[in-house]
């Protein structure tokens, strides 16, 4: 008995020490956000951002105060000029915290960074039609409609134009402008639009149009959002095998496409792409003449 209440009383020691230190931390980056008010030095924003990591790094239970942690990294990111490290801060508050109330601020913070910084209309301009069916009743909703969607097509729509435009039949080549527009839309419509039908089906042809313009980093980062936040999508199972493909092929690391094949045929064993899977990983390390003999033997 008074084991078990020595271990009640640690538990409960233990609690009270995590919470003075994340309120210790919280107060620490209250003081510096207010410091930082009256001294907009570049070290101090960087100090600042990495006391935002450390804090969402350190309670990753706190999810509402994470999102807004990460929102205000991509703020100050963006105030400094760096617009591309604040759009990631943004995707990263919509993928990981979307049932957060700094989800739509973050879509919002996309929005203005691809109309007025990297005069990317095309990337606005899907932000903001995601936006108005992610978020009905957010205040911004009717102006977005009203002042910048009134001629614009649906997103879906325009996904389908964009996957058109890829690849220009006169010359038989791949439009890196269009592939790359191509890319970034789908990103979107999975970012805000995560529950609908449509997200692992586009996330999953953006990991293909990826791998075509080289993008092979992209086409990985791709894959696995489709197979870690779709699981039981029919895109899965292929998002898995072209994640060990992609290593094996075209990142030229096979020890770690290996595990990937495996799990594939040990989830899958019956799909469509068990075979090819197999003699992948069968022939894997082998030289092209040495799996012509084994074919020739068999």
């Amino acid at each position: 008995m008074r084991s078990l209440l020595g271990i009640l009383l640690f538990s409960l020691f233990f609690v009270a020490c995590s919470n003075e230190n994340q309120q210790a931390e919280m107060s620490a980056i209250q003081e510096m956000e207010a410091a930082l008010e009256t001294n907009q030095d570049q070290d101090n924003v960087n100090k600042l951002i990495a006391e935002y990591e450390a804090y969402v790094e350190n309670h990753p239970e706190d999810t509402e105060q994470n999102a807004e942690y990460m929102y205000r990294a991509g703020l100050l990111q963006y105030r400094s000029n760096r617009f591309n490290a604040s759009l990631e801060y943004a995707k990263d508050v919509l993928k990981k915290y979307y049932d957060t109330d700094a989800a739509p601020k973050a879509a919002l913070l996309m929005a203005t960074i691809y109309k007025d910084k990297l005069q990317n209309e095309v990337g606005a301009n899907a932000v903001m039609q995601a936006f108005v069916h992610a978020f009905p009743d957010n205040e911004q909703t009717p102006i977005l409609r009203d002042s910048f969607l009134t001629n614009a097509l649906e997103l879906e729509k325009q996904i389908d134009t964009l996957k058109y435009e890829i690849f220009n039949e006169k010359t038989g080549k791949i439009e890196y402008r269009q592939a790359q527009d191509y890319i970034g839309v789908c990103e979107v419509y999975g970012l805000i639009l995560p529950d609908a039908p449509l997200a692992p089906e586009y996330l999953h042809e953006a990991g293909k149009i990826a791998g075509y313009i080289q993008s092979h980093k992209k086409a990985m980062e791709l894959y696995e959002w489709v197979y870690t936040k779709y699981p039981k999508s029919e895109k899965a199972p292929l998002a898995l095998f072209m994640m060990g493909f992609t290593l094996q092929n075209e990142l030229n690391d096979p020890d770690a496409a290996k595990p990937l094949y495996e799990e594939f045929l040990k989830k899958y064993p019956d799909h469509d792409f068990a075979d090819d899977t197999q003699f992948l990983l069968s022939n894997m390390g082998k030289s092209d003449e040495e799996i012509i003999q084994n074919f020739e033997q068999q």
